[in-house]
């Protein structure tokens, strides 16, 4: 696979903040600390809350660094097979991230128990080192058939866990019972992959795309034929067309991978002062501050000057450009400049921007936006694959999703509990301040080990 350093970050800032996010105590913090929807004190979804807050950025800017990786990953696939075989290895990869769900689901100490005990724990640790086995990709100085035996040993334990336990419910395994964000990422995986392979050769197809969901997504209750596509599934433990609503950020993504492929047919010296990129950088990196803050506060006139101020500022920054970098930047800059404005436009409708309960039509098109700006400040900050880079160490997290994830749901909970430090904090009686800021170590762990798996050439893969 192509490396985009810039992107690996992005990916790495995603998944860092969203355990960040999940380890934040339930307390007397402010109300943008949590999902705009799900407001303290009660933390119930409220009805009447609109809005975003930081939290609901993490999975749109995961999904958009998911999208943008597809290109990259396909460029040198195409010509080693059929297109059939392409789009069989493309169901794999969606079957065997559904299976990954289903796993990291039941293997939580929550789910093995409802009352966990330093056993239940210990076997959790256990699993997440099984499911390290059953899906690694691991370094070539590991000889090929230990490979194998190691990752047949770990499959073996998952299967034997998961008709053995009697988890919380009693009633054992549940085929249905999965992690919903992995879930999704297995959904949108497939089609996303369908629909860029399809339209690769024309932005202008995959745009009909993105504009066809939008349809679909918007009539879902006034249209008894989009009701009728957006509520069927075959079986509802392993599809839900509700979860194609993430292809609208997905999507997106794809045309940021195409963006940097397109940028490297012609490197030339750069051109620009490094003012204008720094300046590119700076709108990139508040932009989503200000959005943020302005929608939250239900100050819809701000957070129209705001997008559209980046909008027509950055793209004039980003003229003649000459470099590869300066090219992509360009890109990103244009794309952003066309969905945040259209987002803020939509805003109003459905009563004001929400992440859930119910989606609206505008959070996916200022989240893609936001995610456009971003990964151009990202890209001139992290100058494409410089190792002397500081922020080389986010990329390297980045770079191992799968393993980071698992450390979040499965490893660090019991890891903390199983040592006694999980325990010895809660004794404390800490404020939700000091909470927070051990929520922090929690995450500092979780990329420590995403961090050492990379850089030992040790990778998760579905």
């Amino acid at each position: 696979m192509v490396r985009f350093s810039a992107l690996d970050a992005l990916r790495g800032l995603a998944i860092l903040a969203m355990c960040f996010s999940g380890r934040i105590p339930w307390g007397d913090l402010p109300a943008w600390m949590y999902h705009a929807q799900t407001p303290p004190p009660d933390f119930q979804v409220s009805e009447a809350a609109f809005g975003i807050t930081w939290v609901d950025l993490v999975f749109p800017f995961f999904l958009f660094a998911m999208g943008a990786a597809i290109p990259l990953a396909f460029s040198q696939r195409r010509s080693r097979g059929p297109g059939w075989l392409v789009a069989m290895g493309v169901l794999q990869r969606g079957i065997l991230l559904g299976v990954f769900a289903v796993l990291v689901q039941h293997m939580r100490p929550e789910q093995i128990s409802a009352s966990p005990s330093a056993q239940t724990h210990w076997l959790s640790i256990a699993l997440f080192f099984a499911v390290a086995a059953a899906f690694a990709k691991w370094p070539k100085a590991v000889p090929a058939k230990l490979a194998i035996t190691l990752r047949v040993v770990g499959w073996v334990c998952l299967v034997a866990a998961m008709v053995l336990l009697p988890f919380r419910s009693g009633r054992g395994f549940d085929i249905g019972n999965s992690d919903t964000i992995i879930m999704v990422l297995a959904h949108v995986s497939v089609t996303g992959t369908a629909i860029w392979w399809l339209t690769r050769e024309s932005h202008l197809a995959r745009l009909a795309a993105i504009g066809i969901m939008a349809a679909l997504f918007l009539g879902r209750a006034e249209s008894d034929f989009a009701s009728l596509i957006w509520n069927w599934t075959p079986a509802g433990w392993a599809y839900d067309f509700e979860f194609q609503k993430y292809l609208l950020i997905l999507l997106p993504g794809t045309i940021a991978g195409d963006l940097y492929l397109a940028s490297k047919a012609h490197e030339e010296p750069p051109s620009w002062h490094v003012l204008r990129s720094l300046g590119i950088a700076a709108i990139g990196l508040t932009l989503p501050i200000f959005l943020v803050f302005s929608l939250f506060s239900r100050e819809h006139s701000w957070s129209m000057s705001g997008a559209l101020m980046a909008s027509c500022i950055a793209p004039v920054l980003a003229v003649k450009p000459q470099s590869a970098e300066e090219r992509l930047i360009r890109g990103l800059v244009h794309w952003g400049a066309v969905l945040l404005p259209i987002g803020v436009l939509l805003e109003p409708i459905g009563g004001g921007i929400r992440k859930d309960s119910p989606s609206t039509i505008s959070y996916f098109f200022v989240t893609a936006g936001l995610a456009f700006f971003f990964l151009a400040a990202s890209t001139v900050l992290v100058k494409g694959t410089s190792k002397r880079n500081p922020t080389t160490w986010l990329a390297d997290v980045g770079m191992n999703p799968m393993l980071a994830y698992v450390a979040i749901t499965n490893l660090s909970v019991s890891a903390f509990a199983v040592t006694g430090i999980g325990g010895w904090v809660e004794r404390q009686g800490y404020s939700p301040w000091q909470l927070t800021l051990y929520a922090g170590i929690q995450t500092l762990f979780v990329g420590l080990i995403a961090y050492l798996g990379s850089r030992l050439k040790f990778f998760l893969r579905a």
